[in-house]
């Protein structure tokens, strides 16, 4: 079936495939091998990475790509949200540009009120903060979680983790702060690890869009998101295979990867124990 749907350049049903027979097979090499070339196709078709790392003594790696989160198709998402969860793409309530925005025109063909379903589905294992009434909040959703509460979305056979780290205001300004932030991606990692289904996971740079944490630059954000990813593998070490971030083009320019080679170098110098990165 891998050689059938390759060979017609159906590399994503290849890809299912190959990841269930990686996964009864965990022993089998010819296996791995044959996930890791399929990984690896499916990168090449946007792009090669700016950054590769794979953290020593595992079989983890942390990527930084230029692109289109929507395009890694070969990985779970993680698309950060507010604290109420809005899906609405009014350019009101929601910004169509925004990920979220993407993520509703993108995977759910403009339908944002599936992605409600699916969201109020999973929302049920959490307990709401409190719920707004129509007279202090007159659009979008009213009822509040706790920042930090991440939802496994199911989409195809993939995830999509929708992640609460901002405070969207009556006045629908999204807020956030650098321990909001903290906070989210430590809480993100274990529900990662409980339903990615061992797949990568690919992340955009989380707080630098129209919610964004004016304290942070891009790399402060994009060290936080690696720091908590590695950090989390002393409760886990099978999150994920892979750690995917994706930076557009114009957040590049602003972004210093020479300070990510070098946290990741100290990471192996002191095994799973990162330095800290200066973030709150």
């Amino acid at each position: 079936m891998i050689a059938g749907h390759t060979a017609l350049g159906r590399y994503e049903l290849a890809l299912s495939v190959a990841e269930l027979t990686a996964r009864e097979q965990p022993d089998d090499p010819e296996a791995a091998a044959t996930l890791a070339r399929l990984r690896a196709r499916l990168r090449a078709r946007h792009g090669g990475d700016l950054l590769r790392h794979t953290l020593r003594g595992l079989r983890v790696d942390v990527v930084v790509v230029r692109g289109d989160l929507f395009d890694q198709e070969d990985a779970n998402l993680v698309v950060g949200f507010s604290d109420t969860f809005d899906t609405s793409t009014d350019d009101v309530v929601i910004s169509r540009e925004s990920v979220q925005g993407q993520l509703v025109d993108r995977l759910f063909e403009g339908r944002h009120r599936l992605l409600d379903d699916k969201l109020r589905r999973g929302l049920k294992e959490f307990t709401p903060l409190g719920t707004e009434s129509i007279r202090a909040k007159r659009r979008g959703r009213r009822t509040r979680y706790p920042v930090g509460t991440a939802v496994a979305v199911p989409v195809g056979t993939r995830r999509v983790f929708a992640l609460a780290y901002s405070r969207l205001g009556n006045d629908l300004r999204a807020r956030s702060a650098p321990a909001d932030l903290r906070l989210s991606l430590e809480r993100l990692w274990p529900t990662v690890a409980l339903h990615g289904l061992f797949k990568p996971v690919a992340v955009p740079l989380i707080g630098a869009g129209l919610s964004r944490i004016v304290e942070l630059d891009r790399t402060q954000l994009l060290l936080l998101i690696i720091e908590t990813f590695v950090r989390s593998l002393h409760q886990d070490p099978a999150v994920c295979p892979e750690l995917r971030v994706v930076i557009r083009g114009d957040e590049l320019e602003r972004t210093d990867l020479s300070a990510v080679e070098a946290f990741l170098r100290a990471v192996d110098e002191r095994g799973l124990t990162p330095p800290p990165t200066k973030v709150s």
